[in-house]
């Protein structure tokens, strides 16, 4: 059986869409009056994306003649910790959320001068 809309819900439904609409025009508003911090915002972006593509490229890149033509070797991935540990390096039971601190380790091979190098990185699952 439907339940009916009470004059309550609709008024407080009401007070909602004039507090969203006054919400948003102040919002528009805000934002034409100072456009720089869009702008600004917009370039923090950018640059964050640019250099997150030449970190990438960077860590694909021969150490030795500097080319990005590399293939992937093979990778290895084991735990070297945990977030929290006991005194003998043991993972602490007590906590929920004891994240393992992995090293990996990516070997390649430049397929312009046969160089092989290694890439370590760590990161926390």
């Amino acid at each position: 059986m439907r339940k009916a809309i009470s004059v309550i819900e609709i008024q407080i439904l009401l007070v909602l869409i004039i507090v969203i609409l006054f919400g948003f025009s102040f919002l528009i508003k805000f934002i034409k009056e100072n456009m720089w911090i869009v702008y600004l915002g917009i370039a923090f972006i950018i640059i964050l994306v640019v250099m997150a593509y030449f970190k990438n490229q960077e860590e694909k890149k021969c150490k030795k003649c500097f080319s990005q033509n590399t293939s992937l070797i093979d990778s290895e991935d084991g735990i070297i910790g945990w977030k929290y540990m006991t005194k003998k390096g043991l993972p602490d039971k007590r906590r929920n959320n004891n994240k393992a601190k992995h090293l990996l380790k990516k070997r390649f091979e430049c397929s312009e001068c046969k160089h092989i190098f290694e890439i370590e990185m760590t990161y926390e699952r």
